[in-house]
């Protein structure tokens, strides 16, 4: 079950999350489509916690749906028709509100220059070995 103790904090963070779709994306459908995933999410907070749970070490949420009967988990992918159909999703707008709630950061993948262990040497030319390149 989801615990949503500040929900003045939660409410801002809705709020805001409309606010920076409406700022960022500048197809006007696209737009429309992640404010009504975003109000849904908030709505799925508000009439269905019992039925959500946050998943704080994977950053993911996983939310038994009433109307499929089906549980999801999103994370910035989900199982439900709306994704697989290339649209914006409660389910994924959800677990970016709850990021946001819990405070959760990103972990930002590492840069190339951040690992000279993958770079290959200077000067190094491929060798073929049984046909195959390396």
């Amino acid at each position: 079950m989801l615990a949503i103790n500040d929900k003045q904090k939660f409410n801002a963070i809705v709020s805001d999350s409309i606010e920076k779709v409406a700022l960022t994306v500048d197809n006007e459908r696209l737009a429309r489509r992640w404010v009504s995933a975003i109000e849904k999410a908030a709505d799925l907070v508000e009439t269905q916690s019992e039925f959500i749970t946050w998943q704080e070490e994977e950053m993911a949420v996983l939310v038994w749906s009433l109307e499929s009967n089906r549980i999801y988990e999103a994370n910035g992918v989900c199982q439900c028709e709306a994704y697989k159909s290339g649209v914006p999703c409660k389910h994924r707008a959800l677990a970016r509100l709850l990021k946001n709630y819990f405070g959760v950061k990103e972990k930002k993948s590492p840069k190339m220059e951040d690992m000279p262990y993958l770079k290959p040497s200077r000067g190094a030319k491929p060798t073929i070995i049984a046909g195959i390149r390396i």
